[in-house]
């Protein structure tokens, strides 16, 4: 026959200081800053989802005149290009005639005087 020797032993705090409830408080206040961490974010990214769509239907309503604008510019530009070379065509029809005296160079005509 063997002798032998069995035991359990078991140890349980019974007062910690309520440092297992002040604990357990602990996280379910961290939880609710991450939950209203979580709303501040999905808020921010919501405004600057509507902000970026308002810009670009800014945007759009401003590009609208600028390209009339550049339309209107381009043909601006155009005209003078044109009014250029129709200015420099009539110069240089104009050379020959620009050597003749000109009709009002006796202009005023002398005065007579008889008294």
């Amino acid at each position: 026959m063997t002798t032998g020797e069995y035991g359990v032993q078991i140890k349980q705090t019974l007062f910690d200081g309520f440092q297992t409830r002040n604990n357990v408080a602990a996280a379910e206040s961290q939880v609710r800053a991450s939950v209203e961490s979580l709303g501040d974010t999905e808020e921010n990214i919501l405004f600057k989802a509507a902000q970026a769509y308002m810009d670009v239907v800014r945007d759009r309503q401003v590009s609208v005149p600028t390209h009339q604008n550049a339309r209107f510019l381009t043909e601006q530009a155009r005209a003078a290009r044109y009014a250029s070379r129709s200015a420099k065509s009539r110069v240089l029809s104009l050379r020959p005639t620009l050597c003749a005296p000109l009709p009002w160079s006796n202009w005023p005509p002398p005065v007579s005087r008889s008294w």
